[in-house]
């Protein structure tokens, strides 16, 4: 009986955790979605007011939902992966937002990180 309870346990654990996982991917991809459709158009100048307004709502969900972990202090109960992702976000947050800012780079380009 303890190890179903082991097991059901760790199921329901790595159920949340590709739950959240795919909750922050599709964010993400939303941003880069906005991102390639301002390069498709060919926006120059007018590149980062329109890729800051369209990305302005996701850009706070993920940052609410961020923080709720945190204060939550439910960080620590997810899987190792899905903190890994999460910490990456903690460190490239401010370098993200940075980047929407400005309408020559883009997302995918690493060389701006």
């Amino acid at each position: 009986l303890h190890k179903e309870y082991r097991r059901q346990r760790q199921m329901c654990i790595r159920d949340r955790n590709r739950s959240i996982v795919s909750w922050f991917i599709n964010k993400i991809e939303k941003l880069f979605t906005v991102d390639v459709d301002c390069k498709e158009r060919r926006l120059s100048g007018a590149r980062a007011t329109i890729r800051v307004c369209r990305s302005s709502v996701t850009m706070q969900e993920i940052e609410n939902k961020f923080n709720s972990y945190i204060n939550k202090g439910s960080f620590h109960r997810l899987g190792k992966m899905t903190q890994k992702a999460l910490n990456y976000i903690k460190y490239e947050w401010k370098a993200m937002k940075n980047m929407l800012e400005f309408g020559d780079a883009v997302l995918s380009n690493n060389l701006c990180q």
